[in-house]
């Protein structure tokens, strides 16, 4: 799963700083030690892909010592949620509360506010959901009975910071996308809704289609490729359950595109 680091470390965050009131946490990948990394294992999904990375990269540096990760709350047998990282600066020796992220998103023109517009690929998962839920759920987890029961810290000495990293999609053939806030470095390509992927000339390409696992993945030619008809039939397949499906494009000459085809916009 070695595609999957590589994906992982050309990601981007989703904003820089401090936006939102969530300060992002920056993890440097030049103080890595690359030999340390465990595989990803098998047929893991995308998010426990994600946080499999993550933990590895910070057990990698020599900035930080991981102090939990994954830290089940449960209390009167209900469960309450989780903390994703709770890791110690060695440089400062902060202890810091870190909240992961990682998501796919796609900029929904007909709202104006390119922040109220990202939307899951099935225009559901909602960018504004997720702030919420971090911000009036997961953060505040850590002052729960369960977590001082659980952490042997002072949690109210603790600082909190999230790392929201995403991967942003515009609309097809739109131009000069105002990103607002957001980090333009996020753009990863571009989607199109079926209708207009058939009317428009994509018959001299190739595409495939990867799983969601292999969402995070850099684009590679040693895959699969179908023909624009074969593609066609998939996308409808795909549509009929409402999914919205990820392809990668080639268009030639080593040029590989991400897009995704909505049954939507």
């Amino acid at each position: 799963m070695k595609k999957s680091y590589e994906g992982f470390l050309k990601s981007d965050l989703l904003w820089t700083n401090t936006e939102f009131g969530l300060e992002q946490f920056v993890l440097e990948n030049d103080k890595l030690d690359y030999k340390r990394l465990c595989p990803v294992p098998k047929n893991l999904r995308l998010g426990h892909q994600v946080e499999h990375i993550y933990l590895q990269l910070l057990k990698a540096s020599n900035k930080y010592k991981v102090l939990a990760h994954s830290i089940q709350l449960i209390e009167y047998k209900r469960t309450l949620g989780e903390l994703d990282f709770i890791i110690k600066s060695l440089v400062t020796d902060e202890i810091i509360h870190v909240e992961l992220a990682y998501k796919f998103y796609l900029i929904d023109y007909t709202i104006d506010d390119v922040v109220e517009g990202l939307v899951g690929p099935n225009r559901g998962d909602a960018f504004t959901y997720k702030l919420d839920k971090t911000k009036n759920k997961q953060l505040p987890l850590l002052y729960s009975g369960a977590a001082k029961a659980r952490l042997d810290i002072d949690v109210y000495k603790v600082k909190q910071k999230v790392a929201f990293y995403g991967e942003i999609f515009t609309p097809y053939q739109m131009d000069n996308q105002n990103m607002g806030i957001l980090n333009s470095k996020s753009i990863k390509g571009c989607y199109i809704p079926l209708n207009l992927f058939i009317t428009e000339d994509f018959s001299l390409f190739k595409f495939h289609f990867p799983t969601k696992s292999e969402w995070i993945h850099i684009p590679y030619s040693n895959v699969k490729w179908m023909d624009y008809e074969s593609a066609i039939q998939i996308i409808k397949e795909r549509h009929a359950i409402n999914r919205s499906p990820m392809i990668w494009v080639y268009k030639g000459m080593g040029l590989i595109e991400k897009m995704f085809v909505t049954n939507w916009g």
